[in-house]
């Protein structure tokens, strides 16, 4: 070939070398999100500014559903994969057989305790053995047998969150209880805003969490009873009613 390019007198210079298209799969489920549409605006971008040889498709999934998710990731022809998903049994036995392929996947949720988890900001309770996770649901808690279910599945912690439940905060108190699930949503909708950014989110050092999480727990009870006091003050000098 190279010949017959002499010969032609073709001085065109050719590449040194052949790069193979790397190829990434983005799911993204439930669109009419707003979180789900500025991703897909953000990959779209992304996907326009990448080297050549780097591809970035975005499928759009109209469900969340888990077995639908988990088919999407043990189907993929992709060398790498980047899902939003929910904490379930399929999505990590799907994420277990990409990994047997030596196919990485991103996820990107607040927790999944089934897979390891590339990011996390704050004390992690999880791990710490103060948060369990039921993944079990088997309708409405009408008979003993679903209620002794989830207590079993609570074992030592002290917050469970439930599949089709909700969450359950358990506390030596009722201030206790109340404090524990006002922070608990409130650390939730600061790790949903700062995931929303679409920006890098900076964990705190492991030390530095495991030393403010000992600080917090020591003063628990009292720092309770005094947050539930102030916020009945403020109630009796605004909506006295609720005392009815």
């Amino acid at each position: 070939m190279l010949a017959a390019a002499r010969q032609l007198d073709l001085r065109r210079v050719l590449p040194a070398s052949h790069r193979r298209l790397l190829r990434f799969n983005v799911l993204l489920p439930r669109p009419e999100l707003p979180l789900i549409t500025r991703m897909n605006h953000e990959f779209s971008r992304l996907a326009e500014r990448v080297d050549r040889s780097v591809q970035i498709q975005r499928t759009v999934l109209t469900t969340e559903s888990p077995a639908t998710i988990a088919r999407q990731l043990t189907e993929t022809a992709s060398d790498a994969v980047i899902v939003y998903t929910q904490e379930n049994p399929l999505i990590a036995e799907a994420i277990a057989s990409l990994s047997a392929r030596r196919i990485p996947v991103v996820t990107m949720i607040s927790d999944l305790p089934l897979t390891k988890r590339l990011a996390y900001a704050g004390t992690d309770h999880f791990a710490a053995g103060r948060t369990a996770v039921d993944t079990a649901y088997n309708g409405l808690a009408l008979d003993h047998t679903e209620g002794a279910r989830i207590a079993r599945s609570v074992g030592d912690a002290d917050i469970i969150f439930m599949k089709h439940h909700g969450v359950l905060v358990l506390a030596p108190s009722i201030a206790e209880a109340w404090d524990d699930l006002y922070y608990l949503e409130r650390a939730a909708e600061v790790q949903v805003l700062a995931m929303s950014t679409g920006r890098k989110v900076v964990p705190v050092e492991p030390h530095v969490a495991q030393a403010t999480y000992e600080q917090m727990r020591s003063g628990d009870a009292d720092s309770a009873q005094m947050h539930l006091a102030s916020v009945r003050r403020q109630l009796d000098t605004e909506e006295l009613e609720y005392r009815s």
